[in-house]
Parts: C-alpha cells; structure tokens; sequence
C-alpha cells in the first residue's frame, strides 16, 4: 500500500489533533472506570452511544482467551487508551476508528500477542495513529510479532543495527522500533548508521533510543545523524533519542541527532543530549548543526529538542537547537508545534539561532526558551532564528538569553530578517537584542497568551512551562 503520511496529506489534516483527555469528539475510554456503553460478542466490543467506556481489566480479561476486536461504530469517533494495557498471550487486538486512535499510556505484548490499528473507518474528517509523547508508547517483547498500521505490516526491530541492514535491503518498507533500546553497547559511531535515502515509515511508536553516541572525525563532507536522510516520501513518528552524544572533531561536517537531512515528514521526534564540536574549517568546508537535524526541507512537527551545543573555533558554520538550515536544495521546510530548549553556548558561527540558524521557510506556532551566545563579529544571532531569509514566521516566541559579538546582527527573535514575521514576540527582560517581531516583558508572557496565540493550539499554566505559553499538542517535559 501507499504511504498515507506523506507531508502533503498530513498537512492538508488540518494539523489539528488534541492529544488532551478533555478531547472535543465522541470516544471510547480505555480506562479504568466501568464499562458502560459497549455492546461486546464474541470478541468485538462496539460503542453504543457517543462516549464509551471500556474497562481494562476486562479488556485484558477477553485478551487472555482470545482475539479482541474494539470498534467505535457509527456513533462514537476516536478511540483512547487511558490507562497501562498488558497481555501475554498471542492474541491480536484490533483498534477500528472512524477518526484516531489515540495511545496516552504503555501497551505491553509481553507474549506473542499482535495489534491491528485501522482509523478514518468512518471518511470525513481526517484523524491518525498518534502517540501522547513521554507517556504513551507501544512495546512488543517479541520481535516476530504482528503490528498492521492502516493496512500496512510493520517489522519490529530491536535495535539500530537490525533497523540499518534491513532498510538497506528494502528503503520503502514499514519499520517500527518493538521496546526501549539502550545504543550504549554499540560504541561510538563514525558515521550515520542508516546510509541512503528512505523513504518508508519507521513508527517509534513512543518508545526511546538511549546514549546514542557519535564521534566524528576526518577533514571533508562528514555527515551524521540516526539516518542520512529521510526521502520527500518518507517519514520518521513517535520517536525518543535520549542523552544523545555528539563528538565532532572537524568543521566540515552536516550533522542532527535524528538524521542529516530531512525531506519528508518528522512527527512527534523528541532529542536530548549533547553536541561537542571544534576544529578549524577550511574555507571551503560546510558547518550545518542541529539539535534534530542538519537541514529540513520537509515537514518538522510536534517535535523537540532538549540538548546543549557547545561550539569552539570554526571558520564557518551554522548552528540551530532544531536545525540549521529550514531550506534544502532550493525547497523550502515547514517547522510547526514544535520548540527548542536547547542551549547554544560560545558558536563562533556565522548563523546561530535557539531554533533555526537559517530560516528560508515557514515557521509557526514554535518557540525558544534557552540562551544563545555567539561571538562571531560578523554573525546573525537570535533567540529563534539567526538568519531569516525569507519565507515565514508566525504566532511564535523566544524567551531566552541572547548574547552576541556587538559587531553581529543580533535579534531577540530573529538576528537578521528578510521575510515576513507577524504575531511573534521575544522577552525583553531577558534578551539583551532586540530586533523583529514584537517585545513582550517577561509578567506579560507568563499572564496571557500573546496575541494572535489560539487557545486550541497554546496553553498558559504557572505550573507549566515556567509559566511561558506552551503547545497542547507539544507539552513540555
């Protein structure tokens, strides 16, 4: 079958999913209240009224003797999993929606169990397989497990060197990481472990890759990441890369925690770590680095970076929390719901910025909390991108420090700009820059949302965020 998330499609869903309990559709409740409105016979259990409750114990129960298909019918729309599910048995649960389904804690198939997942049963209005970030995820014990995704078949790998040799073999398959792995037995990599262009799915299905390490060196085209790059039809979900360590002895290099070019679909991708880079470049050598990846030329949603780059001397280069560049090859990349907390401290770089280093698409609904120093004199340096160029930025922000050589262009927001920004503000409080977009002190950020911000999209809690606007969809750790 064809791959239905491309950027295309998934752009034209509207970007619109609310991942929060308080869901504005009809829905059935995996959780642990009564059930209460499900019709269930002979393994299939059908909602009978617009919110339906299906306990989990006595969905365990039916699993433990037999197959289970769980259905929203005509009346009810999405399909939650509220609370920890787990069976041992090798029996298959199926999850038919008519809009998503939606998986807000752990599954475990700790036997040889398998899952079906079908959504849009019912047309209309588009919905999707979504996995709530750092509290769902989807965990098969055994690899020869059965996982169907809207009628593809997965093949569940247990580590990166499985998930290397097999895309190798077939780029446009369905991939899907089982459990948790921990890369610390794998030793330092030189290079990207998936090589080529892939342009298949790999569904992280919630689960997190740890000490994913890399140590880089050499004079000429280094290139790095998870993957090298991520095809227009390709995509990368639900996805953790946690305490990633990036080693980097040499300043000719292209390089992101998740992969060194993204030209398709990055959603809901979380990174954590560090980046230590330093060595003289030629002046011919390319510096690209990002906290996700090196250059984006597709579609970044939903995602995140948590990370520290620390820089030493370059000739050259172009450092972002999220990514470096938001344009490849002459095309230009979407960033949506998505935010860098990543600190950026002492880039002698050209163009450094919280979020992008060079912005030539379109940015939206994102933002930056941590500080940026640079000292380059000539640089662009701001607290979500350092080079606008052209394209976009809109209903954005940036909160935290911002220092710069006083002979850089350097921006609370945005270091030098070219393209259009609207309803984007930087905290005067604690930028020392100032620049595009609007200043907002740091008691106005944390009262209200700023305006333009739309309340389906962002949140304002005291206790979320530091009390800065956060993404519903995109909450913070």
């Amino acid at each position: 079958m064809t791959n239905k998330l491309t950027i295309d499609s998934y752009v034209a869903a509207g970007l619109a999913l609310l991942l929060s309990s308080a869901t504005a559709y009809a829905n059935i409740s995996i959780s642990n209240k009564p059930t209460q409105n499900m019709s269930c016979d002979t393994g299939v259990c059908t909602a009978t009224a617009q919110k339906a409750v299906l306990n989990v114990s006595d969905l365990q129960t039916m699993l433990a003797s037999g197959d289970v298909t769980v259905k929203t019918g005509s009346v009810a729309k999405d399909i939650n999993i509220d609370k920890p599910l787990t069976w041992a048995s090798t029996s298959r649960l199926t999850l038919n929606a008519q809009q998503s389904v939606v998986v807000k804690r752990a599954v475990r198939i700790t036997g040889a169990g398998a899952v079906t997942v079908t959504i849009n049963e019912g047309g209309g209005k588009r919905g999707e397989f979504a996995i709530v970030p750092r509290r769902g995820s989807v965990q098969f014990w055994d690899l020869s497990s059965s996982l169907i995704i809207d009628g593809n078949s997965y093949t569940l790998v247990g580590d990166i060197k499985t998930l290397a040799k097999d895309i190798k073999v077939n780029p446009r398959g369905f991939y899907a990481l089982a459990k948790q792995y921990d890369a610390s037995a794998d030793g330092p990599y030189s290079d990207t472990p998936v090589k080529g262009s892939f342009n298949g799915i790999f569904e992280g299905l919630g689960n997190a890759i740890t000490n994913l390490t890399f140590s880089l060196t050499g004079f000429y085209d280094v290139k790095a990441g998870l993957f090298h790059e991520v095809d227009s039809r390709g995509s990368i979900r639900d996805l953790a890369l946690v305490r990633v360590n990036l080693n980097i002895n040499t300043s000719d290099v292209s390089a992101g925690a998740v992969a060194e070019l993204n030209e398709g679909l990055l959603l809901r991708v979380h990174t954590t770590g560090k980046i230590t880079a330093s060595g003289a470049a030629p002046e011919e050598g390319l510096f690209q680095l990002g906290g996700l990846v090196g250059a984006n030329s597709g579609l970044i949603s939903k995602s995140s970076t948590d990370m520290q780059i620390v820089i030493g001397f370059i000739y050259d280069g172009s450092v972002g929390g999220l990514a470096a560049f938001n344009e490849a090859f002459g095309q230009p990349g979407t960033i949506d719901q998505s935010y860098s907390d990543t600190r950026i401290v002492g880039a002698d770089s050209s163009e450094v910025g919280g979020l992008l280093a060079d912005n030539e698409g379109n940015v939206s609904n994102s933002y930056s909390t941590q500080q940026v120093r640079a000292t380059r004199r000539n640089g662009k340096v701001g607290g979500l991108i350092g080079m606008h160029s052209s394209g976009s930025v809109s209903t954005s922000y940036s909160v935290g420090e911002v220092r710069a050589h006083k002979g850089a262009a350097c921006g609370g927001l945005v270091g030098r700009s070219h393209g259009s920004v609207s309803q984007s503000y930087w905290d005067s409080d604690t930028s020392r820059c100032g620049g595009a977009g609007s200043a907002l002190t740091d008691n106005e950020f944390k009262s209200h949302l700023p305006d333009g911000f739309d309340p389906k999209i962002w949140g304002s809690d005291p206790k979320i965020n530091n009390g800065y606007p956060y993404l519903l969809a995109n909450p913070p750790q």
